[in-house]
């Protein structure tokens, strides 16, 4: 890899970055603009410009967004560190673009593609209005480029884009783009490269807020997988059926089963009448020891109210879990599945509903219906107020 290969490649991430880290400087620390006599020429505002990219080689191009990297880091206000940052990509999309139009060697040019299409999926990602339209056409003129690898890079940058774009389409745009991913799979004879992307497609479709979206795409994808016969398909349908399950909860009920630590079949029927946390978490997780106090706090304030914690921990060893749970005087219910012939098992509620990311916390109310399957946080705070702002029903 050439250094202005390199160049490219790491000035694309981390260039965007530049302006966001120290925006909260006084507004008395900017330098006064300076005042001109007579209205600029095109000429001197090109010049007065920061982030025009001006014409000249590779290297030449490359040297210029560099200096782009060393501007004053101090911003008035947190608007202008944003625009600062949206600028510079702007300048990467420009200054790739430039040097593709000249006559380089392979490397360069891929190396330039690349920075300018990452430029582009970060304005896209970032919501920048008209972004995602101006990446999605970008990337498309790039797919009939006569390079190969370069046409080969903008068709997985299209592919990622109409994926990163499908939760914000209205609904017969994504319904038709929905059809699209799943008939891709049959047509590929049930390629890996068309699973992938509909699986992809999912993962996009799990960050909306109606849950029912993913639900019905992953039953969907499921159903289709199934009729490929293949044991290695099924059992990737099976994953899928299970996500649907666990998007399809919120405002339905949900079953709670397995084993105590005291190796007592759990009775999720005790819990009726409660409002419940269902805490999928291990030991081992990061996140979820840094929400436990979280948890804590809400067990102490609400649990005389008739709130409930019901653990599921995705441990495989015993003694490490009772020894945390001992430390951390956990006062609430945790279900754990034994390992066998020294191999972890996973628990059966886990497994049921596709629970593989820890942690996972789903909230469920005194009728049984769940509320929320991200129930952590200020989001778990704001729930269980109103939980507990509602008088309880009668039977």
């Amino acid at each position: 890899m050439s250094g202005l290969m390199r160049r490219c490649a790491v000035l694309a991430w981390c260039v965007c970055l530049c302006g966001l880290a120290t925006w909260c400087v006084a507004a008395d620390d900017a330098a006064p603009a300076a005042k001109s006599a007579k209205p600029a020429t095109k000429t001197e505002q090109a010049a007065a410009d920061p982030y025009a990219v001006p014409d000249g080689t590779p290297e030449e191009i490359m040297g210029f967004i560099e200096k782009l990297s060393r501007l004053p880091k101090q911003f008035a206000t947190r608007d202008e560190a944003i625009e600062h940052a949206i600028k510079v990509q702007r300048a990467l999309i420009a200054g790739g673009s430039k040097i593709l139009a000249q006559k380089t060697d392979v490397d360069t040019a891929y190396a330039a593609a690349e920075m300018k299409m990452q430029a582009l999926a970060l304005l896209a990602s970032a919501e920048i209005e008209g972004a995602m339209a101006d990446a999605l056409q970008q990337t498309s003129l790039l797919q009939k480029d006569a390079r190969e690898d370069i046409a080969g890079l903008a068709k997985e940058y299209y592919s990622a884009l109409r994926i990163m774009g499908a939760p914000r389409l209205p609904e017969a745009e994504r319904a038709a783009l929905v059809k699209e991913y799943l008939d891709a799979v049959t047509a590929t004879m049930y390629s890996r490269e068309s699973i992938g992307a509909a699986l992809q497609l999912g993962e996009a479709f799990e960050q909306l807020e109606e849950t029912r979206i993913a639900a019905k795409f992953y039953s969907d994808l499921s159903q289709l997988l199934l009729k490929a016969n293949s044991p290695g398909l099924t059992e990737v349908a099976e994953i899928l059926k299970a996500n649907a399950r666990r998007f399809d909860l919120p405002g339905n009920k949900m079953d709670v089963m397995g084993t105590t630590l005291k190796g007592e079949k759990f009775d999720w029927a005790k819990y009726r009448g409660k409002v419940v946390l269902v805490d999928f978490w291990a030991t081992w997780c990061g996140p979820c020891r840094e929400e436990l106090p979280n948890v804590k706090a809400a067990y102490e304030k609400y649990h005389s109210q008739g709130f409930e914690v019901v653990g599921i921990s995705l441990d495989d060893d015993r003694d490490t879990l009772l020894s945390f749970l001992e430390a951390e005087q956990i006062p609430w219910t945790n279900l754990f599945s034994e390992p066998i012939n020294g191999e972890p098992v996973e628990p059966p509620t886990a497994k049921y509903y596709g629970v593989t990311g820890i942690p996972t916390a789903i909230l469920v109310d005194r009728e049984g219906m769940v509320v929320s399957l991200m129930a952590r946080g200020e989001i778990l705070t704001m729930l269980l107020a109103e939980q507990f702002s509602k008088t309880p029903k009668t039977k």
